[in-house]
């Protein structure tokens, strides 16, 4: 760099010496002259990112000002003449001091060294000690390797432990004159030399620079008396050979991406060329994929005659590059810890072996990956979880399934869409036929399913579809191993809603503009700020009303969200449904507990209530006081006993009272699966025995705290023994409940007048004891006041005529 600003610094003073010494300049011209420069470099450069262009403008700048004010001291005995040349040199020459100053403090900067972490990974550096004995043993070495497992990076840390022995040549053959080979080392021969102050004897690039710097062209003349001329490559690549026998150190061709040149031809050149120059000093190394050169045609043999001594880099486990990539970046979201799941795929999603009895289960095999395909994917994942860590790092082990598969299995990442679910977009292919693992999941399971799958499954690409489900943990409830239906389709249900939360973020990092809830999520969420949050009653039941109105006219290519609500199903239902399997702080469900019995607007006890309350959580005693409070004060009107629902209302209300710790319920709770067929009268006769019991022990309780005057405790347990008494009374109900089989809409067919009002009261007059004549009158007067047709009163006669008539 310096010697270079002191070439310049030497031509400046011989061309500004010749101009000054040839064209009269006046002061004031020099002083434009030099302002108009300072504007154009202000204008048109960054000063902080062009330091060394600046540097050398000032170079040219403070010679010609030094040279001029001595010219001028030579001609006229004195620098300026006037008051304004002595302004004019002042403010020149406190540009120059000023700027020498700035360069000054820029060269004492202490400037931020390249952190390189001066740390390796153990196998890597076994492998860089291997390299540094081949290269100091052989002539020409091999580094055999995969793309990205970190070839460059190994003879980058390889160039700082050989820098005292070594001079490098980088040959980049990406960008290098592949027809020109021997040009290109001639070039780069001259370089090193050169920057070494070695001239050579063919400096061709001296005699190019020196001349087109030089106003005399006899100058090349004497040039190429001086050096000599050679029109042959080979003789002046030897030439150069022999130069660099001046060198202190010996020399490293580095030929990068030999496997990227698909030219066979410069290929063998290269071999060629670097065997003959390959020497004591001159030591040449490959940087390539075997594989690949193989794939071109390349034999075995052959390249071992020019490349007779290879090594490989030894592969490096994902894990273990995670563990070494982790320990000084991404620390403050990423840990090993979070990457362990993918060592333990076996324990998970075991389908084939728990629903189908399968003998075989298929796992992601995320093993030896190239160092520099796990570097990308770090530094992506990282900048997804900074950028939406409130919002899903709690789904961190999906975020990094997901970006695994993006960058290890592009081919099945290029599956995933919006318009399809995890579960559609990874299906099987076997012979024409897509299937999903849900399909499979409907076959009945038998020799003949199996055998289907034995099929599916000899296909390695659908065991690798398997693989990614195990990776990614969708979560899928077999009914093999769970009998009781209301179980199962609670479980069903909340695998659901986990699913589709999975599926929901999966969109969301495939396309930013999708949203990342769910239905139910967006259900809630809603309910909560335009519902829960308003406290005025009559409000709140107009925020409820257009609420559902919303939902139900709602567009879901424009909210990307669909309703939650059902046809023929109470909207309540749908309702506490959604927060039973979304997570809410306890206060809004207490305000939806709350909004719900005031909404329902009466005392009555039916099945929705039970079905409802079902839904709940009962994660706290003050939650549940308030539901059975609220249900203390309605009345039944028929028994539920037939109903499978107030079966498991029973069971979860009495359970639930050692859950919030209210009450040791524990002897008296039955967590027993219902049978079928459903036998409701041994239930029901169950339940009261068991509520019989309960009841008793609660009211010899409520006499024990009364004797100690616990009189709060007292209120709350009496809550608690009118809950079971009304229990047993909706038990004892003789009126049965009449079941439903599902969620129905019922419609009536009927006709109507279109003026039906005026007719219904027309209609009516006639059973009065209005006189004829008056009806009459009434008849015509609705009928020129537009609100009922002849049509209309011609049917209300004929219906009437013998009143009429």
């Amino acid at each position: 760099m310096y010697r270079g600003l002191i070439n310049l610094l030497m031509a400046s003073i011989v061309i500004v010496f010749v101009i000054v010494s040839t064209i009269e300049i006046k002061w004031i011209i020099y002083f434009a002259i030099f302002c108009t420069q300072l504007i154009l470099i202000k204008v048109n450069l960054s000063i902080a990112k062009n330091k060394m262009y600046l540097k050398k403008i000032f170079v040219v700048n403070i010679t010609f000002f030094i040279i001029f004010c001595i010219n001028e001291k030579r001609l006229n005995n004195i620098v300026f003449e006037s008051g304004l040349e002595a302004f004019y040199f002042l403010i020149i020459a406190c540009f120059h001091i000023i700027t020498i100053f700035y360069f000054l403090l820029d060269y004492l900067e202490i400037k931020p060294t390249e952190d390189d972490g001066g740390k390796i990974i153990m196998k890597r550096e076994q492998d860089l000690k291997q390299l540094e004995y081949y290269i100091d043993t052989f002539q020409i070495v091999g580094l055999n390797g995969r793309w990205g497992t970190g070839k460059t990076f190994l003879l980058s840390e390889l160039k700082k432990r050989l820098s005292n022995s070594y001079e490098f040549i980088e040959v980049d053959l990406l960008v290098s004159n592949l027809n020109e080979m021997q040009l290109t080392l001639i070039k780069s021969f001259e370089e090193l030399l050169y920057n070494r102050r070695i001239i050579p004897e063919y400096a061709n690039k001296l005699k190019k620079d020196v001349s087109s710097a030089s106003f005399l062209t006899e100058i090349q003349s004497i040039l190429n008396l001086v050096f000599k001329n050679s029109d042959s490559q080979a003789e002046t690549l030897k030439a150069f050979m022999k130069e660099t026998k001046k060198l202190d150190k010996k020399v490293l061709i580095i030929y990068e991406d030999m496997d990227r040149i698909e030219n066979k031809e410069v290929v063998k050149e290269i071999f060629a060329i670097s065997e003959k120059i390959a020497s004591t000093n001159i030591r040449v190394i490959y940087q390539y994929d075997e594989k690949l050169l193989v794939g071109q045609g390349f034999k075995y043999d052959y390249l071992e005659k020019y490349i007779p001594f290879k090594m490989s880099l030894t592969e490096l486990h994902f894990i273990e590059i995670i563990d070494f990539e982790l320990k000084d970046k991404y620390k403050e979201i990423l840990s090993i810890e979070d990457f362990k799941y993918l060592q333990l795929q076996e324990f998970r999603f075991n389908l084939l072996t728990e629903h189908f009895g399968y003998s075989g289960e298929y796992i992601a095999e995320i093993e030896y990956i190239p160092i520099r395909k796990v570097q990308n994917m770090l530094a992506e994942l990282y900048f997804v979880l900074a950028k939406k860590r409130d919002l899903i790092e709690k789904h961190k082990e999906l975020i990094i399934s997901f970006h695994i598969l993006k960058h290890f299995i592009p081919d099945q990442y290029e599956k995933l869409n919006i318009k399809q679910n995890f579960f559609e977009a990874m299906g099987f292919r076997f012979e024409g036929k897509y299937y999903t693992i849900l399909e499979l999941m409907s076959l009945d399971i038998n020799d003949e399913t199996l055998s289907l799958l034995d099929k599916i499954f000899q296909i390695e690409e659908n065991r690798e579809v398997y693989g990614i489900l195990k990776l990614f943990n969708f979560e899928l409830i077999s009914n093999r191993s769970i009998k009781d239906v209301k179980r199962y389709e609670e479980l069903k249900r909340t695998s659901k809603y986990k699913n589709d939360k999975m599926d929901r973020i999966i969109w969301k990092l495939l396309y930013e503009g999708k949203s990342v809830f769910t239905d139910y999520e967006n259900a809630v969420k809603k309910m909560c700020e335009e519902v829960l949050d308003i406290h005025e009653s009559e409000e709140q039941k107009i925020a409820f009303r257009n609420y559902k109105i919303n939902f139900f006219h709602t567009n879901q290519m424009i909210s990307d969200n669909s309703t939650i609500f059902k046809m023929g199903m109470n909207s309540f239902e749908n309702i506490f449904e959604a927060f039973k399997v979304v997570q809410v702080s306890e206060e809004y469900r207490i305000k939806l507990n709350e909004f719900y019995f005031k909404y329902r607007n009466t005392i009555e006890i039916d099945i929705s209530l039970i079905k409802c309350l079902n839904y709940l959580p009962l994660n706290s005693d003050k939650q549940y006081i308030q539901v059975i409070k609220y249900f203390n004060q309605l009345h039944p009107i028929t028994n539920f006993n037939t109903s499978k629902d107030f079966f498991y209302f029973i069971q979860k209300y009495i359970k639930g009272l050692a859950q919030v710790k209210l009450f040791n319920s524990y002897d008296y709770y039955w967590n027993r699966e219902i049978e079928e067929p459903y036998n409701f009268q041994k239930e029901i006769a169950f339940n009261k025995e068991r509520l019989d019991h309960l009841i008793t022990e609660v009211k010899r309780t409520i006499e024990l705290y009364e004797d100690l005057s616990l009189n709060a405790l007292v209120l709350i347990l009496k809550e608690v023994e009118t809950f079971i008494k009304k229990l047993l009374e909706i038990i004892e109900i003789p009126v049965e409940f009449q079941s439903e089989s599902g969620p129905s809409i019922s419609t009536e067919i009927t006709s109507r007048y279109p003026n039906q009002e005026e007719y219904d009261r027309l209609k009516d007059l006639i059973s009065t004891d209005l006189e004829l004549e008056a009806f009459k009158e009434e008849l015509v007067d609705s009928y020129k006041n537009n609100n009922i047709s002849l049509y209309e009163i011609t049917r209300l006669v004929k219906e009437n005529k013998d009143f009429l008539i």
